[in-house]
């Protein structure tokens, strides 16, 4: 357990206050003690080789060992233990929201039943009055609790990936959670912009490196950054890298020159608005070069590209956090 909380906290770079674990047998009793919870599935599944989970598609109130089989189920999934992440993030969001919107925590003969099967089941850290914190999330509705999925990568041939995390976006990922709401939404308005700019910006790029192949790699990579694809070919020799945009278009260039690591701007009048030029020098190190040790050059095992994936890894789901406060339909 301490091993755990180290290594989440310096992933994560935030303090964990409390340590809740629950084992399997917690899925089952929990749900009978509170009467069921409400799931909904995209499509009928039949694990009944492996996990026990047969369920029809659709909204449903599971309970006992329905629940477990549902929380375990990987095999027949889409993505496999991916997709059973989100299962168990929408179990436990259906768990919350049973409990506030039933007035379980606030009646004492239903908390008193929810407590023998915690006490079976649920291991927590020593001084954690879990009574009292119970006693204080009755007041919180549902709509206020999250389950968010930290950013993740998928290393390696399709079906057979590794999950891999990169430390500097798991940080800002959990930086961006605890703002106060006010910045977070004005970051997040900031963030929407700066995407609107890349998707209205065309990026074109000149290999000027003399290294084969440089500039078809540097515009696929801005071309996953949101950046509108423009042409690429070769240019005469530069020992020096650079960025060329159109009077007024400095911000937007300077979100190209950022995705590449860092170039120097250049004012040109021979462009017209939203284009921009990159000119790869004999100095360039950054996305498309062997040595770029950046998100989307990440290789392991041989060589294997990474494939990012967005925080929320479930794109026939929720498009965001799952929330106590609804039932999303999942894989």
């Amino acid at each position: 357990q301490k091993f755990l909380i180290k290594t989440i906290e310096e992933l994560s770079g935030a303090s964990i206050d409390h340590y809740a674990e629950v084992n399997l047998l917690g899925f089952h009793d929990i749900t009978t003690a509170v009467g069921g919870v409400d799931v909904c599935l995209l499509d009928d599944v039949d694990d009944s080789s492996y996990s026990g989970a047969v369920f029809k598609a659709g909204p449903q109130t599971i309970s006992g060992a329905d629940a477990l089989a549902f929380v375990r189920q990987r095999h027949g999934l889409p993505r496999g233990d991916l997709d059973r992440v989100v299962r168990q993030q929408v179990f436990m969001s259906g768990l919350a929201g049973k409990m506030l919107s039933t007035g379980t925590l606030s009646n004492p003969s239903k908390l008193g039943d929810l407590m023998q099967a915690l006490e079976k089941s649920v291991v927590l850290d020593q001084g954690w009055d879990v009574v009292d914190f119970a006693q204080q999330m009755s007041g919180i509705a549902g709509g206020d609790i999250d389950f968010q999925t930290i950013p993740i990568e998928l290393v390696g041939e399709s079906g057979a990936e590794d999950v891999e995390a990169n430390p500097r976006e798991v940080k800002q990922f959990v930086d961006n959670l605890l703002m106060p709401p006010a910045e977070r939404a004005a970051k997040e308005q900031e963030a929407k912009a700066a995407e609107e700019q890349r998707s209205g910006t065309t990026v074109s790029v000149f290999n000027a490196s003399g290294k084969t192949g440089l500039a078809a790699d540097v515009l696929s990579s801005l071309s996953q950054e949101g950046f509108s694809q423009g042409g690429s070919s070769n240019a005469d020799s530069m020992p020096t890298s650079l960025v060329y945009h159109a009077p007024g278009d400095e911000a937007a260039a300077q979100q190209v020159a950022e995705s590449l690591g860092g170039l120097p701007l250049k004012e040109s009048s021979n462009l017209g608005a939203g284009a921009v030029e990159v000119y790869l020098g004999a100095d360039y190190a950054g996305p498309g070069t062997q040595n770029f040790a950046g998100r989307k050059q990440i290789r392991l095992d041989g060589g294997r590209q990474a494939r990012p994936l967005p925080a929320q890894q479930n794109p026939n789901g929720p498009d965001g956090p799952i929330n106590a406060g609804g039932v999303p339909c999942v894989n």
